[in-house]
C-alpha cells in the first residue's frame, strides 16, 4: 500500500510543480481553472490504477493535450486511456488523451450548435426519411424490456439561432470499420456506446456550416485524427474507405507548442500488457498489442 501511495504522491508532486502548472494554465481556457483541472486529473489517476503504472511522461503529455482541447478528463468530456505498445523486447504502458461525446458537445455549443447523439438497439423502433424533408424517429422500448445489441448510431445538430437541423446516421458495420483502424481498442471495449455516439457526432461535424474558425475545435479534431490509422486495414471496401476519410478529413488545426515537461522519477515496474475486460473482445488494435480473437456484443 505504501508503494501505491508513494506513486500517487509523485504524480501529485509533478502535476503541482511550477513548470507543469504554468504549462497547463497557458493552454486551458479561462473558464477551466487550472486547480480544477488538476484535481480532476488526480481523481482520474486514483480511480484507474493502470495510470499509475503507465509511462509518466506520456501521462503528462496526455494531460497537456486535454488542456489544449479545453476539456477535463472526467470520462464525460474526455478520458485518459492506457494502452500497451511494444518497445524493443518490452511492453510499455502509455497514456492517450481521448475526447468523448461530452467534449464535442461542449466545443460545438461555443459555435452555436446543440448536438446530441444516440445509439440504436435491435429492440428499438427506428425510422429514417431522406429527401426534401429528412426526419429521424427513434423510440426505445419500455424500460423493463430488453433492447438487444447495438445496431447503429446517429447524431442531430441544431443551430441555436435558426433552428436548422443536421443529421448523420451510421450502421454498426460503419461504426466497426472506424473502430477497426483505431490505434487503441481499449476505450472502445470499455465504452463502446459512448464511442459509437462520438463517431456519429464526429462525422456530422464535417457537415456543419461553422464559418468562424474555432482553433480549439480544429485542434481537437486534428488530435483525434491521430487516434486512427487508415493503413492498418488496406482491404477495406471503397465505401468503408470513404467513411474513414470522412471521419479523418484534415482540419486546420492551431499550432500548439508542447511544453518541455519535467521528468517524473518513479520506481521501475515490469511492463504489462493491458487486459481488456470484455466477454467478447472486438477487432484487434495495433498489431503489437495482444487482443483475443472473437466477436463482440456492443454495449458498456
Amino acid at each position: 500500500m505504501s508503494q501505491k501511495l508513494t506513486a500517487i504522491q509523485k504524480i501529485k508532486n509533478a502535476l503541482h510543480s511550477d513548470a507543469v502548472q504554468e504549462g497547463l494554465a497557458a493552454q486551458l481556457p479561462s473558464d477551466v481553472p487550472v486547480d480544477k483541472f488538476t484535481a480532476v486529473v488526480i481523481r482520474a489517476i486514483q480511480e484507474d490504477p493502470d495510470l499509475l503504472q503507465a509511462d509518466k511522461r506520456s501521462l503528462l503529455l496526455a494531460c497537456q493535450r486535454a488542456a489544449q482541447d479545453g476539456l477535463i478528463p472526467d470520462k464525460r468530456e474526455g478520458a485518459l486511456v492506457v494502452y500497451s505498445t511494444k518497445q524493443g523486447d518490452q511492453w510499455i504502458k502509455k497514456v492517450q488523451w481521448q475526447a468523448m461525446i461530452g467534449g464535442l458537445r461542449k466545443r460545438l455549443a461555443k459555435n452555436g450548435f446543440d448536438i446530441r447523439a444516440e445509439v440504436v438497439h435491435e429492440g428499438d423502433f427506428f425510422d429514417q426519411d431522406l429527401g426534401d424533408n429528412p426526419t429521424i424517429t427513434h423510440k426505445p422500448p419500455p424500460l423493463d424490456s430488453k433492447r438487444g445489441n447495438i445496431i447503429g448510431a446517429y447524431a442531430i445538430a441544431t443551430h441555436a439561432e435558426t433552428g436548422t437541423r443536421y443529421r448523420e446516421v451510421m450502421s454498426i458495420d460503419q461504426i466497426n470499420e472506424i473502430r477497426a483502424v483505431a490505434r487503441s481498442d481499449k476505450i472502445w471495449s470499455k465504452w463502446f456506446a459512448e464511442m459509437a455516439r462520438k463517431t456519429a457526432a464526429r462525422r456530422l461535424i464535417k457537415m456543419l456550416p461553422i464559418t468562424d474558425e474555432d482553433a480549439r475545435l480544429a485542434g481537437m479534431i486534428e488530435r483525434d485524427n491521430e487516434s486512427y490509422d487508415l493503413t492498418k486495414h488496406s482491404g477495406l471496401s471503397e465505401t468503408a474507405k470513404a467513411v474513414q476519410e470522412a471521419a479523418r478529413e484534415p482540419a486546420q488545426a492551431i499550432e500548439h507548442k508542447e511544453q518541455d515537461l519535467p521528468p517524473v522519477q518513479t520506481q521501475e515496474q515490469p511492463p504489462e500488457a493491458v487486459q481488456v475486460e470484455s466477454e467478447n473482445p472486438g477487432p484487434a488494435e495495433e498489431a503489437n498489442v495482444p487482443v483475443s480473437e472473437g466477436g463482440m456484443e456492443p454495449g458498456f
